[in-house]
């Protein structure tokens, strides 16, 4: 079973486990060894700036807080994620193996589901999914649970094993699996009728440290389609009609991951050199709307003791922004989740609270109503209403 490590997003541990390790290196590797992928096509690029200065906050008219009723059971862990389910709030908390339901002004309203081996029951959350009007949890090594909003139980599937992350589209389903696919794919598509994979993207054939992909690799679009992360990628791919096409590739400069990491015939020896004292960048979050895109890009420079995280926000042209930075804990804040038109929605956890509040209450346009609710120990749902 794969176990979740805060650090660098979420890292999938498949190797290692119960071996003590530097903590720079269980940061960054806690890891399994495996392969790197093929070229791509390029057909649009966008250039990464080096250095980025501007703070998110400017391009802010407004935020909405949303404190969420947190205690007992419903206490949250150190990093979640939010979706929307009808007009209430769906937060994971897959480290702890807990799904709770909040109101659109953040009151506790119920659990959905439980932790355990029972048939109505979820393990290890790789991530979920809102479909149709129900929450939709993916439950490592092979359940797909489905449940009303009320946490009642709808029914079940079962697959051979998921992956990392999954997604259902159509009458079928999407699985990433990293660097850890059968016969060298990283990517799979089957009928939810068929035995068998039906398609594979993705082909990797070189040993290389694989960093697995963090919250959730897709992200639905507008028109049906869905974008796909992959692990190390500059690219951002599309699925559509069967079809997995690239969308956006980003030229990361001196962040590059050098290409002899990928070469390196010690994989551990490799990963020191051009990961933990490297330079390095990766996508760890793509959302969109029908009016702006949101990419999240981690990177570290060799000289760096901490990642570094930057935004980029694309409405007419891309533009590049920090969130609070060197502030709060080592972790970055990573806040965003999705995105509904111009708005952006966001999850603070306690510790960047304060850094927070003192960034973004002038511009909170309900802070009267809240701030008695606010808690040093619970997390904040936060709307960006964007200029």
């Amino acid at each position: 079973m794969p176990v979740r490590l805060n650090g660098l997003q979420n890292i999938v541990v498949y190797m290692f486990a119960g071996i003590k390790l530097s903590q720079p290196f269980l940061c960054l590797a806690s890891l399994f060894l495996l392969s790197c992928g093929s070229d791509v096509d390029v057909k649009e690029m966008v250039v990464v700036p080096d250095n980025v200065s501007e703070d998110f906050r400017h391009i802010v008219s407004s935020v909405q807080l949303i404190p969420l009723e947190e205690s007992g059971e419903h206490l949250l862990g150190h990093t979640v994620d939010v979706q929307k389910c009808n007009d209430s709030f769906i937060v994971v908390d897959a480290r702890n193996s807990k799904i709770c339901r909040f109101s659109s002004d953040g009151h506790f309203l119920n659990i959905i589901g439980n932790r355990g081996n029972g048939p109505e029951e979820y393990l290890d959350i790789t991530n979920i999914q809102i479909l149709d009007g129900l929450v939709v949890v993916f439950s490592y090594p092979y359940k797909i649970l489905y449940y009303s909003p009320d946490g009642s139980f709808v029914k079940s599937d079962t697959v051979k094993r998921l992956g990392l992350n999954s997604f259902l589209i159509g009458d079928g389903l999407l699985s990433y699996y990293g660097y850890g696919g059968e016969d060298n794919y990283r990517l799979y598509y089957k009928g939810m009728n068929s035995s068998e994979f039906d398609n594979r993207f993705l082909h990797f054939d070189k040993s290389v440290i694989d960093l697995g992909i963090g919250n959730n690799c897709f992200s639905e679009r507008g028109d049906g389609s869905v974008s796909v992360l992959d692990s190390y990628s500059n690219v951002i791919n599309v699925y559509d009609g069967g079809e997995l096409s690239p969308y956006l590739v980003f030229d990361f400069g001196k962040y590059a991951i050098n290409q002899k990491f990928f070469e390196t015939n010690d994989p551990f020896v490799g990963a020191e050199r051009y990961i933990i004292n490297g330079n390095y960048a990766i996508i760890n979050k793509f959302v969109s709307s029908d009016s702006i895109e949101l990419v999240q890009i981690d990177r570290k420079g060799s000289k760096d003791d901490r990642i570094h995280t930057i935004y980029g926000i694309k409405s007419s042209s891309w533009k590049w922004y920090s969130f609070l930075e060197d502030k709060g804990d080592d972790d970055p804040c990573n806040p965003f989740r999705f995105i509904e038109g111009k708005t952006i929605y966001g999850v603070v956890d306690p510790n960047y609270l304060p850094a927070f509040i003192d960034s973004y209450k002038s511009i909170a346009n309900n802070w009267d109503l809240v701030n008695d609710r606010l808690s040093d120990d619970a997390h904040i749902i936060v709307k960006f209403n964007l200029k």
